[in-house]
């Protein structure tokens, strides 16, 4: 028996094509009052309606949300707020505020994985509406809420998944809201709010990026980095945000010395092909580059870093880098 809200339009005309809320035809959402759930505020909206903003999506209400019948005014929603303002960020004008989970759960639970599905249908009609240049997606719930599977947020902040609008993509940054890291939490958001003032680019930095698409410009450019005397910055654009996934890859990795230039090492791209030996030759080399007795690495978010250097190149780069986020 499928499972409906009583709150979404689409939702009522089924319920009264199947004989009311009162028939036993008809489930309801766990989370709804008509289901016995005691709140104040049901499917709480969205707060904003900016085109082509910066789109965040939480978890869902807590009791002072429920209350309040406005999303993010307890304790985390007011250091989301205060670090937007602090960014020059205003709900409203700059972003769209929503929840995956619209309703509040009993006790201020973590919503399941049903509640998700059932409240989030949604979203995409939302993100489709308001078209935003990037999205912000506060812990593991809103993740699940826009891709329908489950990573682990605590490996994955400050990585950026993109999601697929039409002809488009849009970033995905991936956040915690963590009073007890505030500074981590200030700087992934800071890094939402340059995609959205379109800062975030390689484009926009100046720099010059060279693509080694040849097996012989790409040995070459590790050779040299290998004998390199100065700090190396190091990056790497992955298919997603878990290493550990069945489908993982490395699409490249980039490497620079200084703020002119840099060097990209493709392993997994459209534009190449190599042979296994090849693949297995890279690898060594990236491997000599990242030998951290010999050079010391600066890496944007090396926590999102670690785990897919560690599954790819066998590497632990724990020690000995500096990182930029």
């Amino acid at each position: 028996m499928p499972t409906f809200c009583p709150y979404r339009k689409e939702d009522q005309e089924e319920i009264q094509k199947l004989g009311g809320i009162d028939s036993s035809k008809v489930k309801l959402c766990p989370l709804s009052p008509f289901a016995g759930n005691n709140i104040k505020s049901p499917c709480l909206p969205p707060v904003g309606d900016k085109i082509g903003g910066i789109l965040i999506v939480g978890e869902a209400p807590g009791q002072e949300e429920d209350e309040k019948g406005v999303p993010f005014v307890g304790a985390s929603g007011q250091l989301l707020r205060e670090t937007l303002a602090s960014l020059g960020i205003k709900p409203g004008r700059d972003c769209v505020i929503t929840n995956a989970v619209r309703c509040r759960p009993p006790q201020n639970k973590t919503p399941t994985a049903t509640q998700v599905k059932l409240c989030s249908k949604d979203l995409p009609k939302l993100i489709q509406r308001m078209r935003p240049k990037v999205i912000l997606a506060l812990g593991k719930i809103a993740l699940r809420a826009l891709f329908g599977k489950d990573y682990r947020i605590t490996a994955i902040v400050g990585g950026t998944l993109t999601y697929k609008l039409e002809d488009t993509t849009i970033p995905v940054v991936a956040c915690r809201n963590n009073e007890e890291s505030r500074t981590l939490f200030r700087d992934t958001i800071a890094k939402a709010v340059e995609y959205y003032r379109g800062g975030y680019s390689p484009s926009s930095t100046g720099i010059s990026f060279e693509l080694c698409a040849t097996f012989e410009k790409a040995k070459e450019a590790l050779e040299k980095l290998i004998d390199e005397p100065r700090p190396i910055a190091f990056d790497i654009e992955t298919n997603g945000l878990d290493a550990f996934a069945d489908d993982a890859k490395v699409y490249t990795a980039s490497f620079s010395v200084d703020d002119k230039s840099a060097v990209v090492i493709p392993f997994e791209h459209p534009e190449v092909s190599w042979e296994p030996k090849q693949i297995g030759e890279l690898k060594r080399l990236t491997d000599k580059v990242l030998d951290l007795s010999k050079h010391s690495l600066v890496i944007h978010n090396a926590r999102f870093e670690y785990q897919w250097v560690r599954k790819y190149f066998g590497k632990d780069l724990r020690v000995r880098v500096g990182d930029h986020l």
